[in-house]
């Protein structure tokens, strides 16, 4: 699913116009976004956690040649799905 078919479903679900739910899906992305970079945490219940998370610098390989090589430190996002997340995609779907 993109941001357009998201629009379109959050429009379906809420009632609203197509318009109104495209700000709305336009606007919590870049909002969670900037928060992660600022190291926030974001929990929505019933979804999960959106968090981050740091690696220090390290030593790797180059799995073809063998070679060793460096890992620059880095900071990724995180999801931990939340229990009800969790039940609706482990969801019979004959149930």
């Amino acid at each position: 699913m993109n941001k357009e078919e998201m629009a379109d479903r959050l429009a379906a679900r809420t009632g609203r116009s197509k318009v109104v739910a495209r700000d709305a899906v336009d606007g919590a992305f870049p909002a969670i976004s900037d928060a992660l970079a600022d190291g926030d945490e974001i929990r929505i219940a019933g979804i999960g956690i959106f968090g981050s998370r740091s690696r220090l610098d390290r030593a790797g390989a180059n799995l073809k040649t063998g070679e060793a090589n460096s890992i620059s430190a880095s900071t990724s996002p995180t999801v931990k799905a939340g229990r009800t997340l969790k039940e609706i995609v482990n969801a019979d779907p004959g149930s």
